[in-house]
This record gives structure tokens, sequence and C-alpha cells, in this order.
């Protein structure tokens, strides 16, 4: 239709008709070309559907989910217990006679590593990235007075050879450098605290336990992020509760059955040309969409034809078949990232300068219901896969419940034979002579008080020969040794010892120094996986974020050339790994030689406890008031202190004797007999306090011989011990240790330890 107003009275009943007929005819084009893209994105689907479903990912899904649940092929139909709700929760169906026991240590596997994970990744006090300014060489050069000799020259002359001039250009350079580096410090600090507040609204940390217990389980989980969502935000002003509805970016975890990517996408889901996300939606959602956003003919539509069920069998038309209508109410809504052309998203009332777009589309029922460009301008999909352990050529990993599934057999196979074997020698077996004696109910079963009718030619002193008892071994040792056996097995392929999980294992050590291998060699595994959270999730989730941060942030502040330095998760498992060795470390914070800052120590080593350490921090009054004080000089050495008091006494004494002298002028008996008393506690005085410094002095050398003492010591021991190694290690060796007065005598050479 004509961008131009029409005045509908003034035209004819003719010329209505006709602008009727122009818009019924663009209408019908435009749902003709969204039928056609409707088909187009409907195609892709369906080879993402398939070519997850042929990789044979979903088999191992399905089964890793099974073993996680305590379900397998010999204790529950693994079909019938995966759709019941929830999970395992049916009818025992054995496929034989035996037990059907199902020892579940996958489980325990799976929520005891994703729980370790995620408690040293997601620190509630910290967080696990950084932001800093691209760093440019020879701007930190020039900020730290580094000057090259051409650049020197070059300043040199522009100022005529004055070399006062030369060098206040010099320094006014250093100051813009460091301005400069300063200022995108600063900036860099903006936009980190805007994405960790980002990142507390959604409730990112919680996302992301969502995501790791996803990977400990099947071996992938993943994170989307950020996408806008619009939220409501309450506040009361000029008496009255204000609300306000903006656009937020927001992180949430979704499952890995919902996400299908490109089949030949390889090892990254970014290296595809699309990819599909599908979620459930009801009609009373699905009509709240109109008049949001949203093309409300193509969501009418969908509601006369109901809700439908995407197969891996391309459809031909926009319309849904009768077949592919599903029987409950919830609707399949599919969001898609990938490349469009532009008359595609036009047709979707998307305006598009580019012949190619990069599109994210909305569809229900083969419908496209919305059509926008991609809210990151390169086109990024807003995914990031995790995986437990690399697959590949998959984007997909493996997880522990895959991992652990071989001994999780060896446990269950010992187990159900153990409870066989108990059930068959839990009481005697048993056997009757049936010519002598034959049931009264015909059944040939023991029961209490039941009765049995001897044969006519038995003779009773034969009936005690009619029965005839004996008893099953029970091999309740071996049979464990196979269960111990199986969580030895755990503990090796996973990498993660039970001892690790809170609970003493098969092979659990004897002693502290064990226990510290043992776990600095479990500690390896968790620094792997948090090294992959870094490189999978962490560094290209901020780096969108930023980049939605400058897209769509108003204003300069907090915007540059900024690097993402996801080194921080990886720093947060090293924190709880090496909680002794920053504990060990207090005994060094008050020496100021080591240059430890007791507060960053104080932090730190809450931190590794699970604290926040800002709820241990001063006020701001406190803390001005403690670092005024601390600016007031204080000394603990000894000579500073001697000398301090040797000069208040001093002053007391001068001050004394100048009174005994203005005294003894005076010439005045009483005065006299004060001057004498004064005398003598000065003379008092000066004695009590020579053997004060004396005792001060003492104290010192003592401590400095006591501190000698120990070094040499330590010297000694070192060279006895090469000594002693030198020695064994065969063939002549080279004196090391030596007497501090050489006896008579001396030993052949290389046998001096010996000797």
């Amino acid at each position: 239709m004509s961008e131009l107003e029409i005045d509908i009275e003034s035209l004819s009943e003719e010329e209505v008709e006709q602008l009727l007929e122009l818009a019924a005819k663009e209408e019908a084009e435009r749902t003709e070309q969204l039928d056609a893209l409707g088909v187009h994105i409907a195609s892709l689907r369906s080879d993402a559907i398939e070519g997850r479903s042929t990789s044979g990912i979903e088999d191992q899904w399905r089964e890793d989910e099974e073993f996680y649940a305590g379900i397998d092929e010999n204790s529950n139909s693994s079909t019938k217990a995966w759709n019941s709700k929830p999970p395992g929760r049916v009818e025992a169906s054995p496929t034989g006679s035996g037990s059907t026991l199902f020892l579940n240590i996958t489980g325990q596997y799976c929520d005891s590593s994703a729980a370790s994970l995620a408690d040293m990744l997601l620190v509630a006090s910290d967080i696990g990235w950084d932001i800093s300014p691209t760093p440019i060489p020879e701007l930190v050069e020039l900020a730290e007075g580094k000057i090259t000799d051409s650049l020197r020259e070059g300043i040199v002359k522009a100022n005529n050879g004055d070399v006062q001039a030369a060098q206040e250009e010099t320094d006014r350079i250093t100051a813009e450098a460091k301005g400069r580096i300063d200022k995108a410090r600063a900036s860099a600090k903006v936009a980190q605290e805007q994405i960790k507040d980002w990142h507390i609204e959604c409730q990112y940390s919680g996302e992301n336990r969502k995501v790791i217990e996803d990977a400990s389980r099947i071996g992938a989980g993943v994170l989307k992020g950020p996408i806008p969502e619009s939220k409501k935000y309450f506040a009361y002003k000029d008496g009255g509760i204000v609300t306000d509805e903006r656009l937020v970016p927001v992180s949430r975890a979704i499952s890995p059955w919902s996400l299908f990517p490109d089949p030949g996408c390889g090892q990254s889901i970014h290296d595809g040309n699309c990819i599909f996300e599908r979620d459930y939606i009801t009609a009373k959602r699905l009509k709240e969409l109109k008049n949001s956003g949203y093309i409300d003919s193509q969501i009418d539509l969908v509601l006369d034809e109901g809700p439908s069920e995407a197969t891996k069998i391309a459809p031909t038309a926009a319309r849904v078949d009768g077949k592919d209508r599903k029987k409950t109410g919830l609707y399949e809504i599919w969001y898609f990232y990938g490349s469009l052309e532009k008359k595609d998203m036009e047709s979707a009332g998307c305006p598009c300068d580019d012949d190619v777009a990069n599109a994210h589309v909305v569809m229900v029922n083969n419908h496209v219901i919305k059509a926008v460009e991609n809210p990151l301008e390169n086109g990024e999909y807003p995914y990031d896969v995790m995986v437990w352990k690399r697959m590949l050529d998959s984007p997909w990993g493996t997880g522990i419940a895959r991992l652990i599934r071989t001994p999780q057999r060896i446990v269950n196979a010992a187990g159900r034979n153990l409870m066989d074997n108990a059930g068959l020698a839990g009481g005697p077996m048993w056997g009757y002579n049936p010519g002598l004696i034959t049931p009264i109910d015909g059944v040939a079963e023991l029961a209490p008080r039941k009765g049995w009718i001897a044969s006519e030619d038995a003779d009773l002193s034969d009936m005690s020969r009619a029965f005839t008892f004996f008893n099953m071994d029970m091999r309740v040792n071996e049979l464990q040794s196979i269960i111990s056996l199986g969580l030895k097995f755990a503990e090796d392929v996973t990498g993660l010892p039970m001892i690790m999980q809170g609970q003493m294992g098969a092979s659990s050590p004897d002693t502290l120094g064990q226990t510290q291998i043992l776990n600095n060699n479990a500690s390896t595994v968790r620094r792997r996986i948090a090294r992959l959270f870094d490189d999978l999730v962490t560094e290209p989730h901020v780096r969108r974020y930023y980049r939605y941060f400058l897209e769509h942030q108003e204003g300069e502040d907090g915007k540059g050339d900024f690097t993402i330095e996801a080194r921080g998760s990886s720093a947060l498992v090293e924190r709880s790994i090496q909680k002794q060795q920053i504990m060990d470390l207090g005994r060094l914070v008050n020496n100021p030689v080591y240059g430890i800052d007791p507060k960053k120590w104080a932090a730190e080593y809450l931190k590794s406890e699970q604290f926040d350490s800002r709820l241990f921090e001063y006020d701001d009054e406190e803390w001005r008031k403690i670092v005024s004080n601390m600016a007031q000089p204080q000394s603990n050495d000894p000579r500073l202190q001697i000398a301090e008091m040797k000069g208040q006494l001093e002053k007391y004494i001068a001050d004394q004797k100048a009174q005994i002298e203005t005294d003894k002028l005076l010439q005045k008996d009483e005065s006299q007999d004060r001057s004498n008393t004064h005398e003598v506690e000065l003379l008092s005085m000066e004695q009590a306090f020579d053997a004060e410094i004396e005792r001060m002095r003492q104290a010192g050398v003592k401590d400095n011989i006591l501190d000698e003492s120990k070094v040499r010591i330590n010297e000694t021991v070192m060279r006895l011990t090469t000594q002693k190694e030198l020695a064994g290690a065969g063939g002549p060796a080279k004196q090391v240790a030596r007497n501090g007065v050489e006896p008579i005598g001396r030993a052949s050479n290389g046998k001096a330890f010996q000797q």
C-alpha cells in the first residue's frame, strides 16, 4: 500500500473495491512468501533433526539418563521407565527370575562431581572472568618512561635542541600515556561492573550450575545468552509505586535435548551454517504474543491448525498434515539462527539493507511468526556447549555416566549374584522319598503344620529317612570383592577418588601425605574441566555480553578495545585446591620482607573457605579511622625504643639537675635535703635504666644467636644428607661435609663419609 494517506470517503465504491482487492493480493503474496520461507527453514530443521539422530548421540544420552536414574535392561523397561514421571518410577519387569538389583553409583558420581566443580567455579563473592584493556606495548613503554632513542632525538630536534623543553615534552608524553592507560582501565571497569550486574539479575551462577550438572551426567550442557528479555522494575517514587519495563540481556540454561546444530558443524556449533532450538508453548501464551512484534496472521493460522510435531522428513508445504498433529495441547516453538536472503526477511516485515542478513526466526507449525535480525550484528549464535570430556568431531562430549558405565555393570552383576546367592542359601534345600510319604494336599512343599501320609508298606521306623536336607554355600566375601573391584574401577576411570567425594573408598590412603598426593592427582581432572569451562563457556559468553554492551549501551563509558580474560575459573579451582597452602602463607604476611598484602591474603583465604570476603570488611568510616592511625609513625625496632627511652630519661635528669642547682643557690636546709634526695633518686633511675638497656640488648643478641644457629644447623644437615647420598651412589664421592676441626689422619679419597 502507498504511504500516502487516502481519504476513503472521497473514493467511489469501485475504487474502494480495487483498493481492497490490492490489499488482499498483497497479503496473499506475503503469506505465500512466508509459507515458502517456512518450508525452507523446516527443511533445514529436518536436516538438523536427522543429523543429530543418526549421529548416535541421542541413544547415548538416553542410556546415560537411564543409568543415572538407576534403570537398565535387566531392571525395568527402559522405554516405559523413561516416559514415566519421574523417570524410573515404574513396576519392575525383569527379563529373568534372578535379582534386578541396581546399585546406583552412577548418580552418586555425577552428583558429587558436579557439586564439587560448581562449588569451586561459582563462588558467590567472585567472578570467573575479567575485562582488561588490550595492551599496546608502545603505550605501556611510554607510560613507564621508556623513551626510544629515535623518539628522544625527534623531541629534541622538534624543540630546536632545547634540552629543558625536550624534557618537558617527554614528561608530557609520559603523563599522557599514563592517562590513556588509566582511562582505559576505568572504562574496562565500567563494562565489567555492568556485565556483572546483568549476570546477578539473571541468576548467572544458578544457570551455570544446571549446565555443569548436564555436562557431568550426559557429557554436554548448554548455556544460552545474551538474549533480550523484558523485565519489570518497581520503585517507590512521589508517594506511589512506579513500574519501569525495559529489555535486558539474560542467560538461560537449556537442555541439550532441545538444541539441534548443523550436522556439518564439527566440534563447534559455531562452525555450522545454522542452529535450531526447540521449546514448548501453550495456546494461551501463543495468543499473548499477538500485537507484540509477531505476525498476527501467522499466529491465527497456527491456532486454527492445532499443535503439530516436527519430524525428520522435510515438509513440502507450510500447512500441517493430520498425521503430524499432536494429541497434547502444547505447541512446538522453534528458534532459528542463520543466514536469510533479503526478500525473505522483508516478507516477514523485517527491513534489510544487505542481500544476506543474519536472522533470528521464530516458527510454530512450519509457520514463521517472527523474523528479526540477530541481536548480535556479527551473527554469532547465542549458545555455548560445555563438555565434560571432548568427543572427536562432535560438539557433544562424554559425561561421568558414560565413563562409569563398565564399573556400574560390574557392580550390578556382582550385586545381583550376591542377592541370588543369598536367596538360595537363605534356607536349606530339601527332598523327600515319595515311596514312603505323600503330602495330604498333594503339593510337595514345606509348610507349617502340614500333613503327610505314609504308604501302606512303609515302616514307621523309616519315616526319619523320608526327608533329606542340605545347605548352599554363601559366597559373600568373593562377591563383595568383585563389588569392591568395580568401585575401584569407577575411581580409576573417572579420576575422582571417593575420598574426594567425602567417603572412604576402596583404596583410601592411611596417612596425611598419601591423602595430599591423592588430592593433587585428583585435582588435575578438575583443573582440566575448569579450563574447558573457561574456553567453551566463560570466554565466548562474556565476549558476547561485551559486544551486546557495545551495540546497545548508550554513551561512551565502558567502551574501548578490551580483552576478555577467562582465567578466573581456573584460578578459583586453584584456590580451592591450594586452600591449605593459602592458610600456611598466613605466617608470612606479618613480615614485610616477603611483600605479601595481609588484606589480599585474608580475602583469598576467606574465599577458599567459601565465605564472602565483603561480609568481613570494615565500614567506610571505621576503615578511614584505621588508616589514619596506621599513618602515625610506629616501630617495633628495639633500638628506636631504647633511643626514645634514653632521650626521655636524659631530659628528665637534666630537668632534675637544674632544679637541684637552683635549690643549692637558695642555700636552704630543706632545699639541701631535697637535693640530696633527688640525687639518690636520679642515681637509682640511671642504674635501673642501664639494667633495662642491658636486658633488651641481651634479648636481641639471643634472638640473633638463635637465628644464626638455625641457619648453621640447616646447612650442616643439608651437607650431611648430600654426603650420605653421594657415598651411597658408589664410586669416589666428593667430600661435602667437613668437621670444624680436622681429626688426626685422613680418609682415602671418596671414603670421607664411611671412614
